[in-house]
This record gives structure tokens, C-alpha cells and sequence, in this order.
């Protein structure tokens, strides 16, 4: 059985009320809690802004559960606590190596591109809409711990490059922006489209 810690207090899979079964119905919000409402105003986005939306925009109760959950020990009293915890059980977000979600933490585009990655080939989606100039980003070195990501969001059409052909993996992410990457990512995962 894995261990959650919640804030310093361990909790066990299984004993708690956030604890995902597989098969079992995640309970998805139906609005935006008030710290992100509204949306068009967030022009920084959160880590656990991102978990809200990952889990009111994605199919999130066709994905897989993990066999094993990550400690997390920041979110206790978090108003996105329930949603952390869904992505993180799902696999969607990881959490750091020091057992913290670090949910205030901006998104910045080369996070999003990983989680839209992630997301995407979790459904084996890998659809080439777009033939991307191998010279391209112009900005990430291919020895980029974001490049296989930042290629793939661009090559599905998901995230886009600026008029020079750069990513800006550095900058951060609004709302909105995050909004409409969700929106062109459910569209694939709808769409049925595998690799190729």
C-alpha cells in the first residue's frame, strides 16, 4: 500500500477520502473556484490552477490511476487541494523530488508543453499535424529537458512559436492560454487519432 503525507500528518491509500480507486468516478467540479474566476484575469497561472483545469477539462475519468502514489506534504489546506491530488494520482503533474507540489508556483510554457505531452501520449495521441523545421524552436537546444515535449505540443498544433520561431519555455502562462492548449488537447484526445 503507498504512502500520502498531507501536509505533516501520513495518510494511507485506501484510509482517506481523496484516495482514487481504479474504476471509481472522480468528482469533477462543475465551475472555477473563486481564486480563479475570472479566468481572463489569471495572467499568471498556477501549479494548482493547472490542476484544476487538467481536471475540468480532460476526460480525466477515462485516464489510468498510478499503482502508486507520491508523498505530497504542501497542499493540506490548499483551495485546489482535490485537485492537486487528482492530477497527481493520475500522473497528469509530478510532484518535486522533496515530496511538494509547490501549488502556488507559476506554469511557465516549457511545464505546460511537458503536462500537454505527458497527456497526450498517456492517450496515445501522437497525431503530426504540423511538419516542424528540425532548426526549430529556435530558442531550445535539442539537449533541452523540454525539447521532446515542446516538439511534440507543436507538432499535434497544441502550443504554438512566436513570428521568430521561438517557444520561451521560461515564460509563464495565463488562464487563458492554458485554457485554449486543453481545449486543442481534449480535441485530439475526442478525435481518436493514435501515432503514427
Amino acid at each position: 500500500m503507498a504512502l500520502t503525507v498531507i501536509g505533516c500528518a501520513p495518510q494511507m491509500l485506501g484510509s482517506g477520502s481523496r484516495d482514487l480507486i481504479p474504476g471509481q468516478k472522480i468528482s469533477v467540479p462543475n465551475q472555477l473556484p473563486d481564486e480563479m474566476t475570472p479566468l481572463s484575469e489569471v495572467q499568471v497561472l498556477s501549479r494548482a490552477g493547472l490542476a484544476v483545469l487538467l481536471v475540468m477539462e480532460l476526460p480525466v475519468q477515462t485516464f489510468d490511476v498510478r499503482t502508486e502514489m507520491p508523498m505530497v506534504v504542501d497542499v493540506s489546506d490548499h483551495w485546489a487541494r482535490n485537485e492537486v491530488l487528482i492530477s497527481v494520482e493520475l500522473g497528469l503533474m509530478p510532484v518535486f523530488s522533496n515530496h511538494r507540489f509547490q501549488p502556488d508556483q507559476p506554469v511557465t510554457r516549457g511545464e505546460m508543453a511537458q503536462v500537454l505531452s505527458k497527456v497526450m501520449a498517456m492517450n496515445r495521441v501522437g497525431l503530426v499535424q504540423y511538419n516542424i523545421s528540425s532548426e526549430l524552436p529556435a530558442d531550445l537546444p535539442r539537449s533541452h529537458l523540454y525539447y521532446p515535449a515542446v516538439r511534440r505540443v507543436l507538432e499535434a498544433g497544441v502550443m504554438e512559436l512566436d513570428s521568430a520561431g521561438r517557444f520561451s519555455v521560461a515564460d509563464d502562462v495565463s488562464g487563458m492560454q492554458a485554457l485554449s492548449y486543453l481545449q486543442e488537447t481534449r480535441r485530439l484526445l475526442k478525435s481518436g487519432e493514435g501515432f503514427r
